[in-house]
Formats: structure tokens, C-alpha cells, sequence
């Protein structure tokens, strides 16, 4: 629904500039929506502001969409209109149901993905969830057996997905991969790298990491006709290159790994790869965790 550089905008926003839009006056839109006048005019000045756009065309007590509010309101009419009456939808499920079970390994960044979802969903609806935290990947037994709902854990795990009978999944957030470089290494200059500049490189794996992503970075670095010169270290090296990274070493990442926040090595993507965050997903998922990932496809659609 929301392109990645507007998720910083949440669904109340939304919300409040549909009623607004349609209501043609800031009080009456603070009445339906039972919060204040000055909360109104405080959240669209907060997302004309993000926008970098003039929404309303403000005369006495009365607004009217300006052209750009107005082509605003058409672009995410049936977007909005859709995720409502799923999260209408959900709620309903969740009612009959339990609480839906998510699990995120804790090397991402679940505000860059999931708390704008949650956000959206649970805008107006109580939709019960109950987050689970992890370092390690390998989850995919509890998402088998029921004793989880959902994951989203890295594509380079979708390998293991096929081992384990009766699991599903879709690339909910696409991301080329990155290298994290120390800023002495020449190809920090780069503004884009190509896999052959990994060739005389290191990289750097910490240790008890599970083989799904070294195997992927092997495969990478073979199909491009070299073998990756892969460095297995201590987890508090692993970290501490974060900060004071060898330049003849790399780490390999993506947009939603954790590392990717930290500024004190340069990060540039390696073009032409695929990486990201996979959605996964018993196949026979009861009614409540269906409706959310049918939810979830059309939230994250446009980042595909």
C-alpha cells in the first residue's frame, strides 16, 4: 500500500486525511474520529510536512482538497478502502481464534517491516499479537507444527523451507544484497559493487550461524566463477567489525538485517542479487492467520 520511503506515515494519518478529505471540515472529522480539533490539524500538518505537499486549501471552517491532495485521496482510495475491510476482517478472525503467534528473528529490523503492518492493522481494530524474538533462524519446525503462526526470517533460508513438509512462504520485503566495508577499502568509494569485487575479500560469518547462509554465499561467489574466502569468527569480533571492520574483510547484508543501521562502515550494494525478508507460513494456516497474510500481501505488494 505505502511505498517503503512513506512508511514513516502511520494508517491514523491516513485515516484522518480520508475523513477530512470527505467530511470537508477539520471538527467534523475530529468528532467521527473521536479525538480533538488541534489533533487533527496537528496530524496533516505532520504528513503534508512528509509529503512535502499542500493537501487542503484551508478557507474560514471549511477545507477542500487541493489538486495535489485530491490525486493523493484517488492514488490510496481503493488501497485504504482494502486494508480496511481486511483488518475488519482479521479482527473478526482473531475473535473466533487465538492470538496470532509472529516470530522475527532478532537480526532484523522489525521497524522497518512489521511495525508498520501492525500498525495499520491494529489502527482501529484490536487484533491480538504476540511477538517472538530469536537469534536464530532455524524456526521452521514451530511454524510446522501450529506453535507459531507466522515467521519472517531471510531469504537465504528458503532452502530449509523445502525440507520441512507443509510450509509456505512469499518474498514479502525484496533487497539487493549489501557489503559493509571499512571506509579504508577502496571499493567504499564505489557507488555500486558487482559480486567479482568480493573476490579478494574475507567474509566474515559468525560463528554458530546456520548454514543456510554460508552455503548461500558460496553459491554466490561460484556462480560467478570464484570461491568465497569465507572467515568463520567469534561473535564478539563479529560485532566489533561493525565498528572497526579489516579492509580486507566484508559483511555480507541486506536493507532488514539489524547491522545495516550502524554507521561507522560504508555499506554498498552489490547489484544484480536478490535478498530480503520471506513471509512463512504454515499451508493449511487456520482462518485468522489467512486473513492476515492475505492482509499482509496487499501491505507489502508495493515493495515487490
Amino acid at each position: 500500500m505505502i511505498p517503503y520511503d512513506l512508511q514513516h506515515i502511520s494508517f491514523v494519518q491516513i485515516e484522518i486525511f480520508f475523513r477530512c478529505a470527505e467530511l470537508k471540515n477539520f471538527t467534523k472529522a475530529a468528532t467521527e474520529l473521536n479525538i480533538t480539533p488541534g489533533m487533527v490539524s496537528k496530524k496533516i500538518a505532520a504528513l503534508e510536512t512528509a509529503l512535502q505537499l499542500p493537501l487542503f486549501i484551508r478557507k474560514n471552517n471549511r477545507v477542500a482538497l487541493s489538486k495535489e491532495g485530491a490525486e493523493l485521496y484517488n492514488a490510496w482510495k481503493k488501497p485504504v478502502e482494502s486494508l480496511i475491510a481486511s483488518a475488519a476482517d482479521l479482527q473478526e478472525q482473531c475473535r473466533k481464534n487465538s492470538t496470532i503467534e509472529v516470530y522475527i528473528w532478532s537480526a532484523t529490523n522489525p521497524e522497518r517491516f512489521l511495525v508498520p503492518l501492525i500498525n495499520a492493522i491494529t489502527a482501529e481494530n484490536d487484533v491480538p499479537f504476540r511477538i517472538h524474538l530469536n537469534d536464530n533462524p532455524c524456526i521452521l519446525d514451530d511454524i510446522a507444527s501450529g506453535k507459531l503462526d507466522i515467521a519472517f526470517i531471510p531469504k537465504f533460508a528458503e532452502r530449509g523451507i523445502k525440507e520441512v513438509d507443509n510450509l509456505d512462504c512469499f518474498l514479502a520485503l525484496p533487497s539487493p544484497l549489501y557489503a559493509a566495508l571499512s571506509a579504508d577499502n577502496p571499493l567504499a568509494k564505489k557507488e555500486l559493487l558487482r559480486v567479482d569485487d568480493l573476490r579478494d575479500l574475507y567474509l566474515l560469518v559468525e560463528e554458530g550461524t546456520v548454514s543456510w547462509y554460508t552455503d548461500m554465499l558460496k553459491e554466490l561467489c561460484q556462480a560467478h566463477g570464484f570461491a568465497a574466502r569465507i572467515k568463520v569468527v567469534e561473535k564478539h569480533v563479529y560485532n566489533s567489525s561493525f565498528f572497526n571492520m579489516d579492509p580486507d574483510c566484508a559483511i555480507i547484508t541486506d536493507k532488514y538485517i539489524h547491522a545495516f543501521s550502524y554507521n561507522a562502515i560504508e555499506y554498498r550494494e552489490i547489484q544484480n542479487t536478490e535478498s530480503g525478508l520471506l513471509m512463512i507460513f504454515r499451508k493449511d494456516a487456520p482462518p485468522h492467520t489467512q486473513t492476515l497474510l492475505k492482509y499482509a500481501w496487499n501491505f507489502y505488494k508495493e515493495f515487490r
